[in-house]
């Protein structure tokens, strides 16, 4: 159960990791960008003793056999961050609800509602010196959560204007002809947060005192649409035959379901339920473990109780065990029978199960400070 925090100091609203950068919004509404390599490897000139902790802190798979033995804290301030930042900051004006990034767009819902900042061609190896203008994507109302899909799909909960989903102006969307389009209604029920499994299938919306359970249909894969910085003449041309080998028709399928699809809604028996992997979990009113068998389509259940009280308010899964914020603002790292503390007064905080790079670790919003917690 041991972890490694990294402490950074300021007042945020949120924080991000990707592809090596680290995002931060403070509370004056401006937008960092750190190299998290960078940060970390002149961090260590400095602390030789925990040298040895360096790749595990910078991506999750190196070093799998380095243990922590025990926590470690480090503190980075203000001066630290200045001198050795290796990015750029640019004020956003308004106060972020919630942030996602797909395919090198940074989203960022408000009460301006979605906006999308790309940094496609400006990525550098983990840094990022420039960004596009920003632009909106939807902006009837504020926006509260947003999780992005494949094919440029992001949902959106909307408040009191429920839950949407939007099409964005993206690359593999330009290749088959997909328009960016806004504000296919999903759930007319106030929705105050959403979440996306990792193919885009299942979507959970959060409600005022429930959740809705959305199934998508499962979608050729956009990866071979698309390009990267990094991809040889190669790889290029690898992707180009292997859309040329998809039937004509599949692809109008495609855009006719993206375009008026709608999703088909799970039963749902669960008084809360979250992602682990692709697999879709959750608890009963009596706390006991569930998980959802789409070869049925039913709930099973499992008389293990995850949870011993109705406390909880928010659970994500990492790695290294599920996260648990309860009512009273603390944040817990449950592991097998033991728990463990995180925060005592939580402001927000995020996982990254998406990630093939950052599921071992959790950003924490304290009053002061920014916590990075990266765990065994």
């Amino acid at each position: 159960m041991s972890e490694f925090k990294i402490n950074i100091e300021g007042n945020f609203l949120d924080s991000f990791i990707y592809s090596g950068v680290l995002f931060t919004i403070d509370v004056d509404g401006k937008l960092c960008t750190y190299s998290w390599n960078h940060l970390i490897k002149e961090y260590m000139r400095k602390d030789v003793q925990k040298k040895r902790f360096e790749k595990k802190l910078i991506d999750t798979r190196q070093d799998k056999n380095i243990k922590f033995e025990k926590d470690l804290v480090i503190e980075l301030d203000q001066n630290f961050l200045e001198e050795y930042q290796k990015g750029i900051c640019l004020d956003l004006d308004v106060w972020s609800t919630d942030l996602d990034i797909k395919d090198n767009i940074l989203y960022i819902s408000s009460e301006r509602g979605l906006e999308a900042l790309p940094f496609r061609e400006s990525w550098d190896n983990g840094k990022i010196m420039s960004f596009n203008d920003l632009y909106k994507v939807w902006g009837e109302s504020k926006v509260f959560g947003v999780s992005t899909g494949s094919w440029g799909r992001t949902l959106l909960a909307a408040g009191c204007h429920g839950a949407l989903e939007v099409v964005n102006d993206v690359e593999q969307n330009n290749t088959v002809g997909l328009k960016q389009q806004e504000g296919k209604i999903l759930n007319e029920e106030v929705c105050l947060d959403c979440e996306w499994e990792l193919n885009s299938t299942i979507a959970i919306l959060d409600q005022l005192d429930t959740q809705v359970l959305l199934e998508y249909e499962e979608l050729i894969s956009d990866s071979n649409f698309k390009f990267h910085a990094r991809d040889t003449e190669e790889d290029r041309l690898k992707k180009i035959r292997e859309r040329e080998r998809i039937p004509q028709e599949n692809i109008s399928y495609l855009k006719e379901y993206i375009t008026s699809g709608i999703p088909n809604n799970l039963e749902n028996i669960a008084a809360y339920s979250w992602f682990d992997g692709k697999k879709l979990v959750g608890l009963d009113k009596e706390n006991h473990s569930l998980f959802y068998d789409f070869t049925q389509n039913e709930w099973i259940v499992d008389d293990s109780k995850v949870l011993e009280e109705n406390s909880y308010r928010k659970i994500r899964q990492t790695n290294a065990g599920i996260i648990i914020e309860t009512e009273d603002d603390s944040l817990y790292r449950k592991m097998g029978n033991n728990n463990k503390l995180l925060s005592k007064d939580v402001s927000a905080w995020r996982v990254f199960p998406r990630s093939k790079n950052y599921q071992d670790r959790i950003h924490i919003i304290n009053e002061d400070y920014l916590q990075i917690s990266i765990f065994d």
